[in-house]
């Protein structure tokens, strides 16, 4: 399902989710529609979704993405709330699962945050975006380079 660009969904996208438990790939990217209830839906209702672009969500908090089960796609970038805890528990819950992240421009994401990525392992990471997350430096990348 992509709707990106449908700025004026409101109700209906959270309907059609729960009618299409077969959705892999769910694209809500720039909708401010989205919100934690649609994160709900989706974890509800569609159990093999593989990939989700909540991008520029600007009614999603980043703590909502916690309520999914397994995603191996997350773009997540501009979230509100994207910051160390949510970032840990991000990577703890989907990290063996992940293999595209974007969480870029995060400025809640700070070197502390990743100080424990180097007790995780991500293996099948392929794509990481931190593009825009200005309070990260090379004390950062090296924490996650110890976890890949």
């Amino acid at each position: 399902m992509d709707s990106t660009g449908c700025t004026s969904l409101v109700h209906t996208v959270r309907d059609i989710l729960t009618r299409s438990p077969s959705l892999k790939k769910i694209n809500l990217a720039y909708l401010h529609s989205v919100t934690q209830d649609t994160i709900l839906a989706i974890a509800l209702h569609c159990h093999g979704l593989l990939e989700l672009n909540v991008n520029r969500c600007k009614n999603l908090e980043a703590s909502g993405l916690l309520a999914l089960v397994s995603i191996e796609i997350l773009r997540a970038s501009h979230l509100r709330g994207m910051n160390d805890e949510v970032w840990e528990k991000i990577v703890d819950r989907y990290g063996s699962s992940l293999v595209v992240l974007d969480v870029s421009y995060s400025t809640g994401l700070t070197d502390a945050g990743f100080s424990t990525t180097k007790e995780i392992i991500l293996p099948r990471l392929r794509h990481l975006n931190l593009s825009g997350c200005q309070s990260l430096t090379d004390l950062a990348m090296g924490f996650l380079s110890s976890g890949l």
